[in-house]
């Protein structure tokens, strides 16, 4: 009998195939050793979708809780090492997107984050502090999903919360910098569901001297 978790999770699979297949992919749904490009040590993913000379390895998972997200990392890590191709970790709770997981990068260039942490930064000088807080976190989200693609960590389509503890577990984020950030969602939270919210101006220069510093570790020209 199958449970309501591997009928989602088959529904899922059923949904991103066909989505793949209306971008022009071929899919091949629980493929077989023999199917996969290269070998992934045992390893069976739940979809492959190819496309000329790149493809996505998909692995599709119903709840976000106790993954084995070091593990996947390593499958992302080898796959990365094929030219063209990609591995990604699929959730029922990702983030939305108008686009099939893995088609298209509709996140910023590096070029582009600097340019909106300077303007978020104008807005926190004339203070504006509450447009200056919803920019800010849409450019440290962005950050941390670039992040997470260009390290192989296949979380970028995590729900946020999820996103930083990863991040944080991963060692991208210092305990400094995750104690910050769950302050600062917590303000950003009340701020956007439309509720009053007190903003610091140390605790708003905090967060956006955070956003420089990992634009500065993290980023490259592009």
């Amino acid at each position: 009998m199958i449970s309501n978790t591997q009928q989602s999770e088959k529904e899922k699979i059923n949904e991103l195939a066909e989505q793949y297949a209306l971008e022009g992919y071929s899919v091949t749904r629980e493929p077989s050793e023999f199917d996969l490009p290269f070998d992934l040590d045992g390893y069976r993913p739940d979809l492959v979708a190819t496309k000329e000379n790149s493809g996505l390895i998909v692995e599709v998972k119903a709840k976000l809780a106790r993954l084995p997200v070091e593990r996947f990392r390593e499958i992302a890590e080898e796959v990365s090492r094929h030219p063209g191709w990609r591995f990604l970790l699929v959730t029922l709770d990702d983030v939305e997107s108008q686009n099939p997981p893995g088609t298209s990068d509709d996140m910023p260039n590096w070029t582009q984050l600097r340019e909106h942490a300077t303007q978020a930064s104008g807005l926190l000088r004339e203070g504006r502090k509450e447009p200056a807080l919803l920019f800010l976190w849409s450019i440290f989200e962005a950050l941390l999903r670039k992040r997470a693609i260009e390290m192989s960590i296949p979380i970028e389509r995590f729900p946020v919360k999820r996103l930083i503890n990863h991040m944080y577990s991963m060692g991208e984020l210092a305990l400094s910098q995750y104690d910050l950030t769950n302050s600062v969602l917590e303000s950003r939270n009340k701020l956007a569901h439309g509720f009053l919210t007190r903003l610091d101006e140390g605790f708003m220069n905090q967060f956006n001297t955070l956003i420089m510093t990992l634009i500065d570790d993290w980023g490259h020209s592009d």
